[in-house]
C-alpha cells in the first residue's frame, strides 16, 4: 500500500525502542491497524480494482489530415456549449496525427474532441466503452464546430483526506481540497476548502517529472493557511469550529502535462501527530483501505453536472451518502452520488451543485413575474432587449447572441450536404442554461430560455386575452393566482427589419429545444390564443423574440400520467389527471363506488398495500389531509372548470368539477361542482355510504352521505407516503 510514508516514523520508533520507551507510546501502527479493522467492519470487502478514485485517465489518438500540421485540439466532457461542460484538456501545435491523453470520468460513456484552427474546426464525439485507449478522426465527414472553445470551466477534482486519528470517524473531512486543471496546460489551481482535523497538516503535490515534492501554500501549516489554530475545524459545521470561511488557493507549476488518475493523485499529506510524523498520499492501492478519495465532476444520465461535497464533522461518509457501499464493492455503480444523499449530514456552507448564478443582469425594469403556475416557473414581464412591457425588444437566431442572416453561423454548428456544401445548422437539443442560450448569457443569474414544456404550461394553466398595451397588439396571460404577463404579438425577422411577416397580427417567441437540425420550437399564438398548437417549429435561422424564465420544477406536459409530491406531511402523492382521462383537464369517467377493481373499504385496504400494487383510491385520511395542508382556487384550464389545489411546496394539481351522477338523479352538475370518491365508509355500522371530497367555486369539503350503490363519482388515484 503506497499511502503510508514512515521514514520519519521509524527513525523515531527505532529512538524510543533504544531508550525503553513504553509501548503507547508507539501508536503509529496500532492506530493504522484499528484504522483498517474498523473501515472493514463498517464497509464490508473492497472490490479488487476499487482504488476509490472516480476518474481514469484516457489515451487519445488523434488524426487530422487537413490540418496542416498547426491546430488546437479541444476535449470536453460534454457537448460544447452546454452550461455543464468542462474542458479536460486543451493542446497546442498539434500534428497532423498525434497522441494525448485526459483524465475522464470512470462514469463517462462520451468524449467529445474539436480540432480548431483560427476558431472554426471540426467535432467528433468519442464514445468510451472501447476501453481506455480511443480514437478521434477528423475527416471530410465529422461535423463542423465554429465558436469559442475558452470559456469552459477546466477539469475538477474533490480530494477528501482522513489524517488517521485516534477517532477514526470515516467523515473525510479532515483536509479537503479541490484540484482544477486542463491536460495539455502546465498550471493548476489548489483550492484549500476544509480542515477537519486537530492536527498540524502541511501539504506538498509530487507530479510526474519531479524528484523532491513541492510544497503548497508556501509550506505553512493549513490551519494557519485559512487564519485559525491547529485546535480549530474549520468549514465542516462543527458547532464550535469555523464555518463559512473563505476558501484559499495557490498555483502550482508542472513540468509536464498533469492526470490526476495516471499520475496516481499526486498529492501528500504531512500529518504531525504528538510522537510521529506521517504522509498520506491520495494515490490508493486497487483493492487496499483509502485514507483518502478522489471524487471527479459527475454527469447524470440527463447531462447535469454534480459536485461532490464533504460530510459534515461527526457523520460518516455512509451517513452522507448511503448508497456509498455500493461503489466499494463495484467500482462501476456510481449512484451514490445521486441517490441515498443526506443532505443534512453534509457541509451546507458549500453547494456548488445549485444551479444558476445569483449574478443577475437583467436590464432596469425588468420583474420575474409569479402566475402560480403548477412548476413554480416565474416568467419576465418584458422580451429581451424591451425597455417596456409592450416593446417587442430584440430578435434572435435560435442558439446565437444577435439576429444577423449573414453571419448567424458564427457560433453554431454545421455539416456537409450531400453534395459536399457546407449547410448551416445550429446546435440541436436543449440549449436552455447553456452557452448558446442568450437569456443566460446576457441575464445571467437563474433566467433562462423557456422550453416547450413551459410555453405548454403557460397555455394549459393561464387564460388568455388577445389585447392592446399602449397601442400595441398581442396577448394576456393571466394565471392561477390573477397575475399575468402581456406579450406583445412581435412576428418574426427573415431577412431585415421590413420584413416582417405577421407583425402585430401574431406571435413567435423562442423555446430552447431544438426539434431537427434546421429548426427550434416556437411559441404560437395569434388573436385566437393558442388554440391546440402551443409550439410550431419554426426555422433557426430566423429572428424571433425571446421571453426569459426563472425555472421551477421539472413541468410534466398535460397529456402524461404522473404522481406528483404536493409536500403533504405524509408524503402522499396525487395524481396529475382523473381516471378515465388523457390530460390534465379531461373529466375522465363516473364511476360506482365497486367499478374497475380499485381498492375500496377501511377493512381490506390493508390487503392491497403491497409492494407492487400502491396506486390506490385515497381514504378519508389523505382527502382531509389535501384539504387541511393545500391552498384552493376555483379556476379554469384549457375551458375547464375546477379546483386548484396548492400543495406547502408550491406544487399544484388541478381537479376538473366533473360533477356527479347517480341512479336516483340525472343531473350532473358538470362545470360547477366535483365530487371524488374516497376508499372509507363513513359510518362504521353500515356499508352503504362512503367519504368523498365535494368542492365548487367556494371551497372544498369532504362529505360523508355518498350513496356506494347509486352514486357515480370522478376518481383521482394516489401513492400513499408515511
Amino acid at each position: 500500500m503506497k499511502k503510508l510514508f514512515y521514514s520519519a516514523f521509524v527513525a523515531l520508533l527505532g529512538i524510543l525502542m533504544l531508550t525503553g520507551c513504553a509501548n503507547d507510546d508507539v501508536v503509529g501502527v496500532e492506530k493504522y491497524n484499528n484504522y483498517n479493522e474498523n473501515f472493514e467492519k463498517l464497509f464490508g470487502n473492497i472490490h479488487p480494482s476499487q482504488n476509490f478514485n472516480t476518474l481514469k485517465t484516457v489515451t487519445i489518438d488523434a488524426s487530422y489530415q487537413d490540418a496542416g500540421g498547426n491546430y488546437t485540439l479541444y476535449v470536453f466532457d460534454g457537448m460544447p456549449k452546454k452550461k455543464s461542460t468542462s474542458l479536460l484538456g486543451k493542446f497546442e501545435n498539434m500534428n497532423n496525427t498525434a497522441t494525448v491523453k485526459v483524465d475522464v470520468s470512470k462514469s463517462a460513456k462520451n468524449i467529445y474532441c474539436v480540432a480548431s484552427n483560427d476558431g472554426k474546426g471540426k467535432l467528433v464525439t468519442v464514445p468510451l466503452q472501447a476501453g481506455n485507449r480511443v480514437s478521434a478522426k477528423f475527416d471530410y465527414g465529422s461535423s463542423i464546430f465554429i465558436g469559442p472553445n475558452d470559456n469552459y470551466p477546466g477539469a475538477s477534482v474533490i480530494i477528501a483526506f482522513e489524517d488517521l486519528g485516534s477517532t477514526y470517524d470515516f467523515d473525510f473531512n479532515d483536509v479537503v481540497i479541490k484540484v482544477d486543471y486542463v491536460a495539455g496546460q502546465r498550471t493548476a489551481t489548489v483550492t484549500l476548502m476544509a480542515v477537519g482535523g486537530v492536527l498540524p497538516v502541511y501539504l506538498e503535490c509530487l507530479p510526474r517529472g519531479l524528484n523532491q515534492p513541492v510544497p503548497l501554500f508556501d509550506g505553512k501549516e493549513l490551519h494557519e493557511v485559512m487564519g485559525y489554530d491547529v485546535n480549530t475545524m474549520i468549514n465542516t459545521g462543527y458547532q464550535n469550529g469555523a464555518n463559512n470561511v473563505d476558501f484559499v488557493t495557490c498555483e502550482i507549476e508542472m513540468p509536464y502535462s498533469f492526470y490526476i488518475a495516471e499520475d496516481g493523485a499526486p498529492f501528500l499529506l504531512t500529518v504531525n501527530d504528538k510522537t510521529e510524523q506521517r504522509q498520506i498520499t491520495a494515490d490508493t492501492d486497487a483493492g487496499a483501505i483509502p485514507q483518502a478519495l478522489v471524487i471527479g465532476k459527475y454527469l447524470t444520465e440527463e447531462g447535469e453536472s454534480f459536485e461532490w461535497v464533504w460530510p459534515k464533522e461527526q457523520a460518516r461518509i455512509d451517513q452522507a451518502y448511503t448508497k456509498i457501499g455500493d461503489w466499494i464493492s463495484d467500482p462501476t455503480d456510481f449512484s451514490f452520488l445521486e441517490e441515498g444523499i443526506e443532505e443534512d449530514n453534509l457541509y451546507d456552507g458549500y453547494d456548488p451543485n445549485q444551479g444558476g448564478g445569483e449574478d443577475d443582469n437583467a436590464p432596469e425594469g425588468v420583474v420575474a413575474i409569479d402566475l402560480g403556475l403548477p412548476s413554480g416557473t416565474l416568467w419576465a414581464n418584458m422580451n429581451m432587449g424591451a425597455e417596456s412591457i409592450e416593446d417587442y425588444g430584440d430578435y434572435y437566431s435560435w442558439g446565437d447572441d444577435v439576429w444577423d442572416p449573414e453571419s448567424w453561423s458564427s457560433h453554431t454548428y454545421f455539416y456537409k450536404d450531400e453534395d459536399g456544401g457546407e449547410t448551416y445548422y445550429s446546435l440541436w437539443g436543449d440549449i436552455s442554461g447553456s452557452y448558446s442560450d442568450p437569456a443566460q448569457s446576457d441575464w445571467g443569474g437563474k433566467w433562462v430560455m423557456p422550453s416547450a414544456a413551459q410555453f405548454e404550461e403557460l397555455a394549459t394553466y393561464c387564460t388568455f386575452e388577445w389585447t392592446t398595451v399602449n397601442g400595441v397588439d398581442g396577448g394576456r396571460f393571466t394565471g392561477p393566482n390573477g397575475k399575468s404577463g402581456f406579450f406583445p404579438a412581435g412576428g418574426w425577422l427573415i431577412d431585415n427589419y421590413n420584413n416582417n411577416p405577421g407583425k402585430g397580427s401574431f406571435a413567435r417567441y423562442w423555446s430552447g429545444n431544438g426539434s431537427v437540425r434546421t429548426q427550434a420550437e416556437a411559441l404560437n399564438f395569434d388573436e385566437n390564443g393558442c388554440d391546440d398548437i402551443v409550439t410550431i417549429s419554426h426555422f433557426k435561422e430566423h429572428g424571433l423574440p425571446i421571453r426569459p424564465v426563472k425555472s421551477g420544477s421539472e413541468y410534466i406536459p398535460s397529456s402524461i400520467r404522473v404522481f406528483v409530491d404536493l409536500g403533504l406531511p405524509s408524503n402522499t402523492m396525487w395524481c396529475n389527471m382523473n381516471e378515465g382521462a388523457n390530460s390534465t383537464w379531461e373529466y375522465g369517467n363516473l364511476y360506482a363506488w365497486f367499478d374497475n377493481n380499485y381498492k375500496w373499504g377501511d377493512e381490506v385496504y390493508d390487503l392491497f398495500l403491497t409492494p407492487d400494487v400502491d396506486i390506490v383510491i385515497p381514504m378519508e385520511d389523505q382527502i382531509r389531509e389535501l384539504i387541511e395542508n393545500c391552498s384552493f382556487k376555483w379556476t379554469t384550464i384549457k375551458g375547464v372548470k375546477g379546483g386548484l389545489f396548492t400543495g406547502p411546496n408550491g406544487k399544484s394539481i388541478f381537479l376538473p368539477a366533473a360533477g356527479w351522477n347517480s341512479i336516483w338523479d340525472s343531473e350532473t352538475y358538470r362545470g360547477v361542482q366535483g365530487h371524488y370518491w374516497s376508499s372509507s365508509y363513513s359510518n362504521s355500522t353500515s356499508t352503504s355510504e362512503a367519504y368523498g371530497l365535494n368542492f365548487d367555486n367556494l371551497s372544498p369539503i369532504i362529505i360523508g352521505d355518498y350513496d356506494i350503490a347509486g352514486d357515480k363519482l370522478s376518481i383521482r388515484t394516489v401513492i400513499l407516503g408515511d
